[in-house]
């Protein structure tokens, strides 16, 4: 932009009569804008596939908390609050950031709208867990609490898909597979420093990648009338999220044994594992 100022300075000062300084600055200018916008919405999007991995998570231990520990531990219960309502806040503003990057107008405001009942169902979510944890053998407390966790999963759906209309899945595919790539890397690490705890974690991350995949893709092709193109695409999600998905974890957990029992883990197993689920995760792209 100063470039173009610059230009445009000189021009009228009649340093350079020439104009084409101007059209070059102009042209500069144009393109840097246009790779910012595309710098922008890769960021946007590994916000969104980031943040709408297993959603649910942070409900389902909020509600254990307030079954296990709300009586006899209240600063446990508190925390898993504070996770839960952390989570909520990091969706709504993804959310916030998918619109701003977007001009699908009804898009947006479907956004918007699941983003209000998100937001007024937070802190009632909250209470029904606090109620819960007061009175955990409470069948009353227990109904409620499940009354709110339907309205919370259904009113996240609703949002994940709003969102997921707003970005285009060529590129979510993209960041997602990039993702994937770099999470299986990082299981492999840490299966040869014998971090357990890590390679669990980013275990379950890459499942909740894949099967975020095949649902958005999923969703893609019911779009669409059947015919051999859409029956292929539905037959590749399958076996990556009935077959793939199952077999890495089970060398996940095959892993978690070995290094538990001081044994030797079976390393080539395990990378082959998981370059048979990213090489799935392709094979869904394509």
């Amino acid at each position: 932009l100063q470039d173009l100022l610059n230009a445009y300075i000189n021009f009228t000062s009649r340093k350079y009569i020439q104009t084409d300084q101007i059209e070059l600055a102009t042209q500069d200018w144009a393109k840097m804008t246009k790779n910012i916008r595309k710098q922008l919405r890769k960021a946007v999007i590994d916000h969104v596939s980031d943040s709408f991995i297993e959603t649910n998570l942070p409900l389902e231990s909020l509600i254990e908390a307030a079954v296990k520990f709300g009586q006899t531990d209240e600063q446990a219960l508190a925390n898993c609050a504070q996770i839960f309502n952390d989570h909520a806040e990091k969706l709504l503003e993804v959310s916030s950031m998918a619109c701003s990057m977007s001009s699908n107008l009804e898009g947006i405001k479907l956004v918007r709208m699941a983003a209000i009942q998100v937001q007024q169902l937070l802190p009632q979510v909250v209470n029904a867990a606090r109620i819960l944890g007061s009175r955990n053998n409470s069948k009353v407390a227990l109904e409620n609490m499940d009354v709110f966790r339907e309205q919370w999963l259904r009113s996240v759906k609703l949002l994940t898909e709003a969102v997921d209309d707003l970005i285009t899945i060529n590129e979510f595919l993209s960041v997602s597979e990039n993702h994937i790539l770099d999470d299986l890397n990082r299981c492999v690490m840490a299966l040869r420093e014998k971090d357990i705890d890590t390679l669990d974690r980013i275990a379950g991350v890459v499942r909740g990648r894949c099967a975020r995949v095949g649902n958005v893709v999923i969703a893609e092709a019911d779009l669409y009338e059947p015919d051999d193109v859409i029956n292929k695409i539905q037959e590749t999600v399958f076996v990556l999220k009935d077959q793939l998905i199952p077999n890495f974890a089970h060398s996940v957990q095959f892993a978690v044994n070995s290094l538990q029992q001081q044994r030797e883990p079976d390393d080539n197993g395990f990378i082959e594992a998981s370059r048979v689920v990213y090489d799935g995760v392709h094979d869904v792209r394509n």
